[in-house]
């Protein structure tokens, strides 16, 4: 288990990259198989720590900041894209967690998109089977172009 302060740090750098509960957690699986930061061992720590400074994370500094909505398409994933994905699942009744991922799986080979650019393409699939969802009139169903 970590430190208080080592705790501290990672908070932080969660909030000074701006990330999204969801991906934070993504970020903690995939480093060091934990889904809290109060169960890392030093060697997760450090792996999380690692994946936080690939991701901008510049340590005691502020990360530089243009815009709150940067053009960089391998930056992590804004909030309003977290929350434009989230608004397009409910939208289409997709509440259950296993749908998503296998949606987003299906879109960009992960469960949950760490960039920009990912996110985009969820979000832009997203668009389409809510456009088809209201054209078809059915959850399962295709647009007309492509019925027989």
């Amino acid at each position: 288990m970590i430190e208080r302060k080592q705790l501290a740090v990672l908070h932080i750098a969660k909030k000074d990259l701006s990330l999204v509960d969801d991906v934070y957690r993504q970020i903690l699986q995939q480093e060091a198989g934990v889904s809290s930061s109060r169960d890392l061992s030093l060697d997760g720590f450090r792996k999380v720590m690692k994946r936080l400074e690939q991701l901008g994370y510049k340590g005691g500094a502020k990360p530089k900041q243009t815009s709150s909505k940067t053009k960089d398409p391998n930056a992590i994933v804004g909030p309003w894209q977290a929350q434009k994905i989230r608004q397009l699942f409910d939208e289409l009744g997709w509440h259950e967690a296993d749908r998503q991922q296998g949606f987003t799986k299906k879109m960009i080979g992960k469960p949950w998109a760490q960039t920009r650019s990912e996110a985009n393409k969820i979000i832009e699939g997203l668009k389409a089977m809510l456009k088809r969802q209201k054209m078809g009139g059915g959850k399962n169903e295709q647009p007309s172009e492509y019925r027989k």
